[in-house]
């Protein structure tokens, strides 16, 4: 069937652009979410089949910057996708390329992408907000109720921010988010250099080969080293779903690009644009809610305090490359009219989303290897659970977990809602009535207080719409975008691009 062509008046709602350092603080924090707190356990399951503690970190590490690299390519070849077709959301760039018949396909893995993460943010405010009553009080931690937490919390503070009619505010606690993932690494790296946990974690690393081994049915070997070691392929597959979960922030890369290079809205632009072929209702809904969500990243974005992030100068914002516009035909045209002294809007786009994932991927070592080398295979699924309620670092961690996860949830909710409503074919305006968000908060955190595993919740949304949106459905787009090869403003894998 012919491939729809976007609405320029869809992509010219986009507003003011937001700097790249903005953008970078923004998408740092929509990767870093609950996702990192599973990675101590997923290092501890390559410990299945007898693997040492330092067989299992040589592993993890470059397992997770490899496909941290993977999750930063698919974010890139998203972006160039979307210029290439001028669309504004990945479900449109999706019909664009694949057409319209399996334009469900991203719809239903974002829903269950959005469902798994928000379950695993009020899981993480659960077991949070436990320990820390349990600390307050001084009381033990099984004698405080875990559900009564959640649903409290759900109450008072989490339907009120879900029921706010924009989410732009959330941007200045953007912060509060991000340094809290920081001081949690700082906490959990403190904790491993002053032994605090040495009984506890010599134990663990003592029993951790032969435990796992025997669990195994493996006593092939006796011994470290030999093929024997190496972990089963189930626990590579778990590690890498969890890494990919912890990465995955794919569906907001069309939202990252609309805030970097806005398009001009006046009606000289919607001049001359040629007859398109009539989209189907529901997909052009979708289109003007891409919309109205790049409109708010962009606002959401120019909320973070402008002269920190000045200071900080993180994702650069000066630069000539000259490779950001690409050559890739009349659908560029528009995008390479909206460039500006930073070089153009892909160097641009590429600079933050490598600034924001390799900050990430360091963040992601740090706590995964300081919680597994501190307790090995005892680390928790949560690993913030596996330290004592009453330590004071721990606190600290928690308070730092806790604002990220309460600014995170309704960021996940909302898309969830919205979603779900569409499918169900129910006007758009039921997605904001006060009982449909009641009843999409209560519903999840109803899930999150059958105490499923942090990890098993994280892997199952990594192994299944994760992978589809980016491993297979970025590359399948960009075979279709560019069927001769060309992939202009793209990186080739292992090249420094110019610019950056």
């Amino acid at each position: 069937s012919p491939l729809l062509k976007s609405s320029s008046a869809v992509v010219a709602v986009a507003g003011p652009s937001a700097s790249e350092s903005q953008c970078t603080v923004a998408l740092i924090k929509n990767i870093v979410g609950t996702g990192v707190l599973t990675l101590p356990a997923g290092v501890a399951r390559l410990t299945d089949s007898g693997a040492t503690p330092a067989e299992a970190i040589a592993l993890a590490v470059p397992l997770l910057l490899l496909f941290g690299a993977l999750n930063a390519w698919g974010f890139l070849l998203i972006g160039r996708v979307c210029v290439e077709t001028e669309q504004p959301s990945y479900v449109g760039a999706w019909t664009s390329t694949l057409g319209p018949r399996l334009a469900a396909l991203p719809a239903v893995a974002s829903l269950l992408l959005c469902s798994t993460a928000a379950i695993a943010c009020a899981t993480v405010i659960a077991d949070t907000g436990t320990d820390l009553l349990a600390a307050l009080f001084a009381l033990p931690a099984a004698d405080v109720s875990r559900t009564a937490v959640l649903f409290g919390c759900a109450a008072s503070v989490l339907t009120p921010l879900c029921l706010l009619p924009s989410l732009a505010p959330l941007g200045t606690a953007s912060y509060f988010g991000v340094a809290g993932v920081l001081v949690t690494a700082l906490c959990m790296i403190a904790r491993l250099a002053d032994g605090t946990y040495d009984a506890t974690d010599a134990a663990a690393l003592a029993d951790a080969g032969a435990a796992a081994a025997e669990a195994a049915g493996g006593g092939a070997g006796g011994g470290g080293g030999g093929l024997g070691s190496l972990p089963s392929a189930g626990a590579i597959a778990y590690f890498v779903s969890l890494v990919s979960n912890a990465f995955l922030a794919h569906y907001n890369a069309p939202s990252v690009l609309t805030a970097l290079a806005p398009q001009p809205a006046g009606e000289a632009a919607r001049a001359g644009a040629p007859e398109e072929e009539a989209a189907p209702s529901w997909l052009a809904v979708r289109l003007r809610r891409a919309a109205e969500i790049n409109e708010e990243f962009a606002e959401y974005a120019r909320r973070l305090s402008p002269p920190l992030l000045r200071r900080l100068r993180i994702g650069g914002g000066k630069g000539g490359d000259e490779g950001g516009g690409g050559k890739g035909g009349g659908g560029v045209a528009a995008y390479e009219a909206a460039e500006g002294e930073s070089g153009g809007q892909l160097a641009a786009y590429r600079r933050v989303v490598l600034s924001a994932f390799g900050l990430s991927a360091v963040l992601f070592v740090a706590i995964g290897a300081a919680g597994y080398l501190t307790f090995g295979a005892a680390s928790d699924a949560n690993i913030l659970n596996s330290y004592a309620s009453a330590d004071p670092l721990a606190v600290v961690a928690r308070l730092g977990v806790g604002a990220a996860v309460l600014c995170e949830f309704p960021l996940l909710e909302r898309p969830f809602r919205t979603t779900l409503v569409e499918m169900l074919k129910l006007p758009p305006a039921a997605a904001a009535r006060p009982a449909v968000v009641c009843s999409s908060v209560a519903a999840l955190c109803g899930v999150a207080a059958l105490g499923i595993d942090l990890d098993t919740i994280s892997a199952l949304g990594g192994a299944t719409g994760g992978s589809l949106l980016i491993y297979v459905a970025p590359a399948l787009m960009a075979l279709r975008s560019f069927p001769r090869g060309e992939t202009d403003g793209i990186p080739k894998i292992g090249q420094t691009p110019a610019g950056a």
